[in-house]
Order: structure tokens, then C-alpha cells, then sequence
């Protein structure tokens, strides 16, 4: 999928891009193949490039203000929420700018632990306007497959990335790893294990911590 071809996002950050709850949005900034991602929204953090606020490189992806300028200078049609909460709740005030979003026709990306599609309110807005709510953990919630050992029966040499606590770089790390092997020549993938790793496109993975299974 080319760039031109992917629908434009919005990613909501407020109050998080400049702090380790702005990891979704972090992510998403780096490195995406599912959406085309036109701007960040936090009206704590400077006006500037996201990728240059985030890590010194220009990603031509601006900074908002506001939910309302992104949206006219941008066009995106999609509103991605980008920060995370401890507990995975909806953060304070992002209620209110889910259902500006709704409102106005945009479809809505949460990878939350709480799922806005179970919100009354948020049901009623995307179909009043037609669209959708998508819950990224929701879509791994019901997904039982044990595991096999088949892993083993993988050739490919395998990276661990792993860590003691959340938010530290494991995804970011092996995304790296990817981008690198591939600028060498190697044939190099990534299999997620969270919800901004589906965000990001990548073909394999489950999101683990939102399936119930046996231990």
C-alpha cells in the first residue's frame, strides 16, 4: 500500500506526546503502514515536526493545537487515540474529542483497554454519521489458539526484544532492528505483541495482553 493510498489519521495526544503515555503516538510517528498519518494533536507540546520533537528527524508530520485545526488543514479522516492511561481507561477530556470526532464524520482507532464501541453515546454518534469505531484490543479478545511449538519449526534467526515493565522500547527497538536488516539487503519482519504494532500494519502478531487464555 503506498502512502497516497492510505486514508489520513489524525493521532490525539493531548497532554502525552511529550511524556512515555504518548507511546502509541510515538509509534505511529516512526513507522506506519496502515495509515497515513498527517498530523499529532497535543496543545502541551511545541509547534514543530513531531518526528523532530520526538527524535531529531523532520517526518513532515506537524503538531496541533487543536482537534478542529488538524482536521481543516489536513482532511484526515481518521482519529486515532495516541496516548494511554495506567488501567487503559479513556483519559481525562478524551471523551469529548471522540465524539467531536464522530460528530464530524471521522472513524475512530482506540487500542484501550476500555472500548469505546461498548459506549452508548459513541454507538449512537458513528452510525447517526456513518462511522466506525474500531477497538484494536477487541479485535484479539475472542482469538483462541494455544500454544504449539511450531515456532521452533522457523528458520529465520529470531530477536527477542524484552523487557521488565511497559513503555521502555521493546517495540520501538525492534522496529529499529527491522528498518536496519532491511536497509542491508536482509529480509526482516516483526511480529507484534501490542495494539500500536496492528496499528502500525505489521502482518503478524496478537495483541496478548488483551486475550483471556489459559496459563
Amino acid at each position: 500500500m503506498t502512502l497516497t493510498s492510505k486514508r489520513k489519521a489524525i493521532v490525539y495526544c493531548e497532554r502525552g506526546y511529550l511524556t512515555a503515555n504518548g507511546k502509541t503516538a510515538h509509534g505511529l510517528v516512526r513507522h506506519t503502514d496502515r495509515y497515513n498519518v498527517v498530523g499529532v494533536v497535543d496543545s502541551t507540546a511545541p509547534n514543530g515536526d513531531a518526528g523532530a520533537i520526538l527524535d531529531g528527524k523532520n517526518r513532515g508530520i506537524p503538531l496541533f493545537s487543536s482537534l478542529e485545526e488538524a482536521c481543516s488543514k489536513t482532511a484526515a479522516k481518521i482519529f486515532i487515540i495516541g496516548a494511554v492511561s495506567e488501567g487503559g481507561i479513556l483519559p481525562e477530556g478524551y471523551d469529548q474529542a471522540v465524539a467531536w470526532a464522530l460528530s464530524h464524520g471521522l472513524d475512530v482507532v482506540s487500542g484501550l483497554h476500555y472500548f469505546l464501541s461498548d459506549n452508548q453515546k459513541f454507538v449512537s454518534l458513528a452510525a447517526k454519521n456513518g462511522c466506525s469505531i474500531t477497538d484494536v484490543r477487541k479485535i484479539f479478545r475472542d482469538y483462541k489458539r494455544f500454544y504449539t511449538g511450531e515456532v521452533s519449526q522457523v528458520g529465520s534467526i529470531r530477536i527477542a526484544s524484552l523487557g521488565t515493565d511497559s513503555a521502555i522500547g521493546k517495540r520501538t527497538t525492534s522496529v529499529l532492528l527491522v528498518h536496519e536488516l532491511r536497509r542491508r539487503g536482509r529480509k526482516a519482519d516483526m511480529i507484534f505483541t501490542g495494539q500500536t504494532g496492528w496499528m502500525q500494519g505489521w502482518p503478524h502478531g496478537v495483541v496478548l495482553d488483551a486475550m483471556i487464555n489459559d496459563f
